[in-house]
């Protein structure tokens, strides 16, 4: 599938940044309150952004630069705006209001320059020149190859069981325990992220179930995607695992090109949300999906849907702007900006901290550290994908850091549109946009992290199980 020129996408984007920007100029020199203005300005260019991918990109919807725009704009229009409303702009001991303007202007011109990337032309021509996927795939190399990924997965987090003193049973009775955020994560490496690996393998079973109409690939991809579940949801990685079901239903949609009726996309929007906010409040003790305490939570949402809508919005779940909002109050005030932080962080992810004991902690934990007293390398608040570049380099860190990932997005945009008639193609973009969510909210590093176990086996996958069809129509040998 072709995408639309490179001249005409940044005419578009830019004339329609423009328009928006010039709109939020007007409010923002006609109303009252800055504090009003600047989300109302983030809120237009987001908006305008999204109807022009909708209605120009290929992949439409499911196009990667809606995804990464559609949660900044809860974070920085939603989430300020409910502050406002409800006068709580005290957050942890600080004042936000000390702060307001400076973050939504970092935050508008974190999304002005997200859309530039976005608009460049050398993403475009690098995903026109980078190795196709495989167009036709073994569907029994294909399944054979889920199967390996489940193995690998389970004996991952049994390695990292085995180095973090824990049961390896304990991942199926009470699902990955909260503090194996921090700490004992950055000991091992990547091994806890290995269970992870379910996820490609089970997208591969549901492809394997549709194309062959089995019932029992059908159930064992299901099977799996309730395993992961139950393992990751109610302790403290609720949203990646929404984001990680999402991909579980994007495939059948852009497969099959299906249209879901409004009345069930706003039901499943609903459900979502209540698995969010219910989760929210039972993460603190809750260590498994048949934990009493989680079935009334939810109970409990959806008995009192105002004030858990109200918790939900001015509760942790979407807490970017006030995280964004201390940190900017600490940085570099306190801490000093730490240019290249972002890149040595990806680079030193992958090295167990056992072997590299001075390993850098992300620029998240050290913000914790100063700001709240938190031991480094345990989870706490979360600041965005903006806040690790403001960490970094300050607000052109922000302005740098955010035109990179627009390029990427658009780099994935192109190629994925290329290659959307290829089941690889359209796995690969299952498995990915729900990682552009997981993202927005959080870091740079952690992301690509989860990248190498969502999104990469696919395409090796695809090179293992490649078809070669002679021009006679024949397999070649």
């Amino acid at each position: 599938m072709r995408g639309i020129p490179t001249v005409s996408i940044e005419k578009h984007l830019v004339f329609g940044l423009g328009l928006t920007a010039l709109a939020g100029a007007v409010i923002g020199l006609t109303s009252p309150s800055s504090h009003m203005a600047l989300p109302v300005l983030f809120g237009l260019i987001s908006l305008a952004a999204v109807k022009w991918a909708v209605r120009t990109r290929p992949l439409r919807w499911f196009d990667p630069l809606v995804w990464m725009v559609l949660p900044l704009s809860v974070m920085f229009v939603a989430r300020p705006l409910a502050l406002l409303a409800a006068g709580q702009l005290f957050y942890r001991g600080y004042d936000l209001s000390h702060s307001f303007d400076q973050v939504m202007l970092i935050a508008v011109g974190g999304l002005v320059a997200l859309c530039g990337g976005y608009a460049a032309s050398w993403p475009a021509s690098i995903a026109r020149r980078t190795r196709p996927v495989a167009a036709n795939c073994d569907e029994a190399k294909m399944t054979t190859s889920a199967y390996v990924l489940v193995m690998l997965g389970a004996a991952g987090y049994a390695v990292f069981a085995a180095k973090s003193g824990l049961s390896p049973a304990a991942f199926l009775s009470q699902g990955i325990p909260q503090g194996q955020s921090g700490g004992s994560q950055g000991s091992t490496a990547y091994f806890y992220l290995a269970p992870l690996f379910i996820l490609p393998a089970t997208l591969l079973l549901l492809h394997a179930g549709l194309r062959r109409h089995s019932a029992s690939l059908l159930g064992l991809s299901a099977t799996l995607l309730v395993v992961m579940l139950a393992a990751f949801a109610p302790t403290g990685s609720r949203f990646e695992t929404l984001m990680f079901a999402g991909a579980y239903l994007i495939y059948p949609l852009i497969s099959y090109d299906w249209r879901p009726p409004v009345w069930l996309v706003v039901l499943g929007l609903c459900v979502v949300l209540i698995f969010v906010q219910a989760t929210a409040g039972a993460s603190s003790g809750v260590q498994s999906v048949h934990n009493p305490s989680l079935g009334r939570a939810i109970a409990d949402t959806v008995e009192h849907p105002a004030r858990s809508a109200e918790q939900l919005v001015l509760g942790p779940t979407i807490e970017m702007f006030d995280g964004l909002g201390v940190e900017a109050q600490v940085v570099p005030s306190e801490l000093g900006y730490h240019p290249l932080t972002s890149l040595t962080t990806v680079l030193a992810a992958p090295v167990p901290r056992s072997v590299w004991g001075s390993k850098p902690y992300v620029a998240e934990a050290k913000i914790d550290a100063a700001a709240f007293g938190v031991t480094a390398g345990s989870a706490s608040v979360a600041f965005s994908v903006l806040g690790g570049f403001y960490y970094d380099s300050g607000a052109i860190g922000v302005l740098l850091g955010m035109a990179l990932i627009g390029a990427l997005l658009r780099f994935i945009s192109e190629y994925l549109s290329l290659y959307r008639s290829s089941a690889i193609g359209r796995l690969m973009l299952s498995a990915t946009l729900p990682l552009v969510l997981v993202l927005a909210r959080g870091t740079l590093s952690s992301t690509l992290a989860q990248a190498i176990f969502v999104v990469a086996p696919i395409p090796v996958v695809g090179a293992v199980a490649a078809i070669q069809i002679t021009r006679s129509g024949s397999r070649a040998a």
